[in-house]
């Protein structure tokens, strides 16, 4: 076997590990990769390894075995920050690669900071445009459309402490929610397995019982046309009653308030 041979079933042996769902084929998997490659001589680079990537409290770091049910589970590490390390590149440091290192603190302290402050005060009132996983969140809420607490009440079946909701389509399909420390986390059907975002059943249990229960989907933006299934909106979105134009005004001045505090300590 040839070096670029060798290498690349060792890149491919390492993608699996780090993408199977199975903590016992994990298992199998590592098994494998040593016995292929470390059968006779483990050495240092096994040592590596073991310190730095297979200790159990770093599996959990990095394989998708460790990873299931856990809101955004489905996006790797690098994704939080590469849009913000984009920007920076692309806008605030564009032309700026030899500049001067005082140039380059007063971009970061001045113009850039700024700008993440009001990127989180958006953020915060959840107001501009939606990212491709609020997107995906609408069209689960949309497929509400039509019922009232009531009807998402009758889809739900509540057992020793756990939900099953009734598919929208065939009643006699079920699908087990997760739901840990009032937290609406999990579900068994293919649009959260595949996107690891709240879906119709996750979403029609919150509607149903959130308020009375106090049960959550910390990511989902609430449509404004759909408070009026739920008895009433979960404190951090606005009121039926309420002109979300005013509701994102006077965070707004909460937070230009904040912001002028911060600055006096400094």
């Amino acid at each position: 076997m040839s070096g670029k041979d060798a290498r690349d079933l060792a890149m491919k042996q390492l993608k699996a590990i780090l993408y199977e769902p199975s903590l016992p084929q994990v298992e199998q998997r590592v098994l494998d990769f040593k016995t292929l490659w470390f059968r006779h001589n483990e050495g240092k680079l096994w040592e590596y390894l073991q310190k730095y990537y297979l200790q159990e409290s770093r599996r959990r770091r990095w394989m998708k075995a460790y990873r299931q049910r856990i809101h955004y589970a489905g996006m790797d590490t690098n994704n939080y920050v590469e849009s913000w390390h984009n920007q920076l590149k692309s806008h605030f440091l564009r032309g700026h690669n030899r500049g001067r290192g005082d140039r380059l603190i007063y971009v970061l302290s001045h113009d850039v900071d700024s700008f993440f402050q009001a990127e989180g005060m958006r953020s915060r009132v959840r107001f501009g445009r939606l990212s491709k996983g609020e997107t995906l969140d609408v069209k689960q809420q949309k497929c509400l459309a039509g019922k009232n607490q009531d009807d998402l009440r009758a889809m739900v079946i509540h057992l020793d402490g756990k939900y099953v909701i009734r598919s929208f389509s065939v009643e006699s399909i079920l699908y087990n929610v997760s739901v840990e420390n009032n937290i609406i986390n999990g579900c068994l059907c293919t649009h959260f397995i595949k996107n690891r975002r709240p879906c119709k059943h996750m979403i029609a249990l919150f509607y149903a019982y959130g308020h009375e229960q106090g049960l959550t989907i910390p990511s989902l933006r609430v449509l404004k046309s759909q408070t009026r299934i739920i008895a009433r909106p979960p404190l951090d979105a606005p009121s039926a009653d309420v002109d979300p134009f005013e509701a994102i005004e006077e965070a707004v001045v909460e937070d230009e308030h904040f912001i002028e505090v911060q600055a006096m300590r400094e």
